[in-house]
């Protein structure tokens, strides 16, 4: 068993949010604990703990290594676009990336803080810097109105979302219904369209 004065602090908050997202990414959330991460890093749980204060908060800051990776992801796949518009490009990102890192992206949308604690501001701002670069795409089309871009980011990302959710659970195949990432596309097109013929 390692002691807290092999790592810094922050060296030890490293190990601890790669070895948790190992373990999600290999074994599911559901199969995630804290403990776990303890054993994998050779400390004590009560060593994370001292780290991350809460579970919650553990839990938080890999979800938020997640955020990060993905909007880095997000923002390199609208600069390197070829086909349709930044928004149908990410569009497809987001169903893409839901597939391919189906264990990570569970653990962000499935797992709720307890009831009686607040998300931290810090975390919010790194969900909401997704909306912000949905709204930038979508500002040109709606004359720069902020207040409509910021609604139909709203709307397309439930959208999609919801597509993505459809999708990974089966319930597209038991209807029957084309891909994924064309219903993403065409909810996307009838979207712009419906935009568009408001001017």
């Amino acid at each position: 068993m390692a002691r807290r004065s092999d790592h810094s602090r922050e060296e030890l908050k490293e190990l601890a949010i790669r070895a948790g997202l190992k373990i999600i990414r290999n074994e599911g959330f559901k199969n995630f604990s804290a403990r776990k991460v303890a054993s994998e890093i050779g400390y004590t749980i009560g060593t994370l703990y001292h780290i991350f204060g809460t579970y919650d908060d553990f839990v938080l800051h890999l979800n938020a290594r997640t955020l990060d990776t993905w909007y880095s992801a997000m923002e390199e796949a609208l600069h390197t676009h070829k086909k349709g518009t930044p928004i149908h490009a990410l569009a497809t990102f987001y169903i893409r990336y839901s597939k391919e890192h189906y264990n990570e992206w569970v653990a962000l949308f499935e797992y709720h803080v307890q009831e009686d604690k607040r998300v931290p501001d810090w975390y919010l701002s790194k969900m909401g810097r997704f909306f912000v670069l949905i709204e930038k795409q979508l500002l040109p089309i709606v004359k720069n109105n902020r207040k409509k871009a910021r609604r139909a980011a709203q709307i397309l990302w439930g959208g999609i979302h919801g597509i993505s959710i459809l999708s990974l659970s089966g319930k597209l195949d038991l209807v029957g219904a084309e891909s994924s990432e064309i219903l993403a596309s065409s909810l996307v097109d009838s979207y712009l369209s419906g935009i568009n013929a408001e001017k």
